[in-house]
């Protein structure tokens, strides 16, 4: 392996070992995602029901 690689090894290692024992970097890193995708999902839900075109077509349209 040359230099260039080792290195970048190195440090990829050393992140990767710092990310594992830190518990709460880990919860952070899938709470956030999750937290977004709840908050779009929460906000974006109605917005059909806003515009008219929202329901599953089983119920008429007054």
């Amino acid at each position: 392996m040359n230099a260039a690689a080792r290195a970048i090894y190195t440090i990829w290692l050393r992140e990767t070992i710092r990310f594992l024992r830190e518990r709460v970097r880990m919860v952070a890193f899938l709470a956030q995602p999750l937290l977004y995708l709840f908050i779009f999902v929460s906000v974006y839900s109605g917005a059909g029901y806003r515009f008219g075109h929202g329901g599953s077509g089983d119920c008429p349209q007054k």
